[in-house]
């Protein structure tokens, strides 16, 4: 595994748990803007972790799609739950869109476009959880030096150019044509 395969795996996964720690706390989400971040969550995560696999990967689409399916669920119900059945919903639905919608992206657009695919969905990803956390973070309630940290975007910003730096130099493995809409045959 290369440093920057590691470093937008880490840096994927830190982004979104850092969301979860501000869902937790009730970082001055409201009801309605925590559904709002549950549904963005799992659309980005999802759709993120679809276009990855095929086209970094290879790995065909059912297989990216249920994977995709399930890492954005996971992470809207994360988002969501302190907001109720809906917030859970919301997530819910959004990673079952986002998983197959980035897998079916991978899968169907030609084999020299994957790698600006994956630039662009990396974006979009990282732009969608600033968002995010910019909703989440807007308490002004700051009591000690970790929700300094916690709760200050140029942190979490920094979190998401590693991300983005890492997304831009990923590697893709030479051969990989991004898997196949029929299973890899």
């Amino acid at each position: 595994m290369s440093v920057a395969m590691a470093g937008w795996w880490v840096s994927g996964v830190l982004l979104v748990l850092w969301l979860i720690r501000l869902s937790i706390g009730g970082g001055g989400a409201f009801s309605r803007d925590g559904m709002v971040c549950s549904m963005s969550t799992g659309t980005a995560v999802g759709t993120g972790i679809g276009v990855y696999l095929p086209v970094a990967m290879g790995i065909s689409f059912f297989p990216a799609a249920l994977t995709g399916f399930a890492a954005g669920t996971a992470a809207g119900w994360a988002i969501g739950w302190k907001s109720g059945v809906r917030g859970v919903l919301e997530g819910t639905v959004a990673g079952w869109m986002g998983g197959p919608m980035g897998a079916m992206l991978a899968v169907m657009i030609p084999s020299e476009s994957g790698t600006l695919l994956f630039h662009l969905t990396s974006v979009l990803v990282g732009g969608v959880l600033f968002m995010a956390f910019l909703i989440m973070s807007g308490s002004g309630r700051v009591s000690n030096r970790f929700e300094i940290v916690l709760f200050h975007p140029f942190f979490y910003f920094l979190l998401v150019a590693g991300f983005l730096i890492t997304s831009h130099f990923h590697p893709f493995p030479p051969g990989v044509n991004h898997g196949s809409s029929h299973g890899g045959h």
